[in-house]
């Protein structure tokens, strides 16, 4: 995302968040239940995607099945190109590193730009700037939240930088507002 601060520069703000739990899949139906009444989380769909995946050469980048067909459903719903295209490119990632690598990229960091991170984080956050050729630098945390501090952002931005990423931790999100308003 891209926005206008008071100081007219535009910067990019990359917000990084986990996903966690596990659910059956969508349309798969109820998993099934033990003789003592608790109920699996995977049912006999899911273990038949799984299997089809350990069938076909499981991969998940490249020309697996379930990425090309996630590319495609995606593609199709939010009107992108599944190959890439003039604007929109819907594109199956094998991790976050690759994600935000590529996210960089797409928004148009190149070698040299100043990318703002947090400290307190997966190194990944600062691998996927440095896959770029772009440069991290570390804005410090709230001790409140553990989170990256708009003030402390505010104190490392120079005329290089171009992007900000934050990474919410221990289910707190940054204090976008602030942040927001930096750029």
């Amino acid at each position: 995302m891209a926005s206008s601060g008071s100081s007219g520069r535009r910067l990019r703000v990359l917000a990084s968040h986990a996903v966690g739990g596990a659910t059956a899949a969508a349309g798969a139906g109820p998993a099934p239940t033990l003789s003592d009444g608790r109920q699996l989380r995977i049912g006999e769909r899911e273990r038949e995607y799984v299997l089809d995946v350990l069938d076909n050469e499981f991969r998940t980048s490249g020309n697996s099945k379930y990425n090309s067909l996630l590319e495609s459903a995606f593609a199709e719903r939010f009107g992108a190109h599944a190959t890439g295209g003039e604007d929109m490119y819907a594109i199956g990632h094998q991790n976050g590193t690759a994600t935000m690598h590529t996210a960089l990229w797409a928004a148009g960091l190149r070698a040299g730009d100043e990318v703002i991170v947090p400290p307190l984080t997966m190194s990944s956050t600062s691998i996927c700037v440095l896959h770029n050729g772009c440069v991290p630098v570390f804005a410090d945390v709230s001790e409140r939240s553990f989170n990256i501090d708009a003030e402390s952002i505010r104190k490392v931005i120079t005329p290089r930088t171009k992007a900000i990423i934050t990474v919410a931790l221990y289910g707190l999100c940054p204090d976008y507002d602030p942040i927001v308003a930096l750029c």
